[in-house]
């Protein structure tokens, strides 16, 4: 019977061992696993603040597109402007002459 009990005794003595080593291995893992939500939070934050700089980098390319074209542009409406300017001054000329005829007979 002692043996019996000095058996179980050392059991539970294994056992206490081994709960208290999974108590330390859960505190360690709880840890661990706040130290990584962390590191997902800051890389989270980290990866919206570099997609709001891509954004910018976006836009801002396109603004630059737009610029460069600009004189293009620019050129584009100046020869549109002494087109029209040339065709009115046909058209005044045009008119004037017939004024003019108009005045003969």
């Amino acid at each position: 019977m002692k043996e019996r009990l000095e058996a179980l005794s050392a059991h539970v003595t294994e056992m206490e061992e081994d709960l208290d080593t999974a108590r330390k291995d859960l505190l360690k893992s709880t840890d661990v696993n706040r130290k990584l939500k962390q590191d997902i939070r800051e890389t989270e934050d980290k990866n919206r603040q570099l997609q709001e700089r891509l954004e910018l980098v976006e836009e801002l390319q396109q603004t630059l597109r737009r610029a460069e074209t600009l004189p293009e542009v620019e050129a584009e409406q100046a020869q549109r402007v002494a087109s029209l300017s040339k065709d009115q001054l046909i058209l005044n000329l045009e008119t004037l002459r017939a004024k003019v005829d108009q005045t003969r007979l």
